[in-house]
């Protein structure tokens, strides 16, 4: 019963890291055409320390009617595969999931899964779920 408990707990806090360091953004578009969208949403959210980074990292960036002005984060944030999604989208495939393991000098080895959802080109929401290993 005590090895049992044992792995449970083990178990427990495996799952609980790894639940803990993640990465998720969310990019929403939608009122879109040839020009560019009437509304982009897209929101970042870090959980546990990911990539050396805490919570206090989650940014959300809001764009709404055309303008002159390009809607633009301050610095860019880190993606791996919403452009995936993106070709994906633009070839037809309208809803889907990719998921890869990718390592870099810099993040190390990361589980990326990004997945999309469209109801035309012009009207998507692509998620992209980075896990570090």
């Amino acid at each position: 019963m005590k090895k049992m408990m044992t792995v449970i707990v083990f178990a427990m806090l495996v799952i609980t890291g790894t639940m803990l360091t993640a990465k998720t953004v969310t990019i929403t578009r939608q009122g879109g055409g040839p020009s560019g969208y009437d509304k982009v949403t897209e929101t970042h959210n870090v959980s546990g320390g990911f990539l050396g980074i805490g919570a206090e990292n989650d940014h959300k960036l809001i764009c709404k009617n055309p303008g002159s002005a390009p809607c633009d984060w301050v610095e860019d944030p880190i993606t791996f595969r919403v452009s995936h999604a993106d070709d994906q989208i633009q070839g037809g495939s309208l809803s889907g999931t990719y998921t890869e393991v990718i390592t870099t000098p810099q993040y190390g080895t990361i589980r990326v899964t990004v997945t999309w959802n469209a109801v035309s080109i012009y009207n998507c929401e692509i998620v992209e779920l980075q896990e570090q290993l």
